[in-house]
């Protein structure tokens, strides 16, 4: 397993810190690589998650910031699957364990975009910038080693989407 940039170096000199404290003193671990979780409606920032950044910047009217030419792609994961996964590890007692937790499907941040366009009914505006070095062109998880020990079924990218926006505007209704 190799990484591309510092954040991926980190989380693996991490991961096998991890590995060792367990060889060394039996310490259980679950390590668990999330893909890009969204659905998150406490305090979201306009700079971090690109759904809920680019959603957040469409209902402000302000133009979506895309590094590249929006054809890169992520395996895009809804907090309530993410969720749903720590409780059935925790409850499987799979200790000692490393998963990819992803959909396990690859989306384009202009598919992304175009299923916001639809959901919000708002015309997107998009400021492309030139591609940035630490930036992956395809991001997608294999998780048939999650789903052979647990029943996972992910929800599609376009429900999350509208699940998400209808959260976020029912948290709006109730702290007015």
């Amino acid at each position: 397993l190799q990484s591309i940039n510092y954040y991926g170096k980190a989380k693996l000199m991490i991961e096998k810190n991890i590995i060792s404290l367990n060889k060394k003193s039996s310490l259980n671990f679950i390590i668990l690589r999330p893909s890009n979780v969204y659905g998150k409606i406490e305090k979201i920032s306009s700079e971090q998650g690109f759904i809920e950044a680019s959603m957040i910047r469409m209902l402000e009217s302000k133009p979506i910031v895309v590094w590249g030419t929006g054809e890169q792609t992520r395996d895009y994961l809804h907090i309530s699957d993410m969720v749903d996964v720590v409780y059935k590890i925790i409850d499987k007692n799979l200790n000692n364990k490393i998963f990819n937790v992803g959909c396990g499907e690859s989306h384009s941040l202009l598919e992304v975009i175009n299923i916001l366009e639809n959901t919000l009914q708002i015309q997107a505006s998009v400021d492309f910038k030139a591609k940035r070095s630490i930036d992956v062109d395809k991001l997608q998880f294999d998780i048939n080693y999650l789903k052979s020990l647990i029943d996972f079924y992910p929800i599609n990218l376009t429900s999350g989407m509208k699940a998400f926006y209808k959260d976020y505007v029912s948290h709006q209704k109730y702290n007015e």
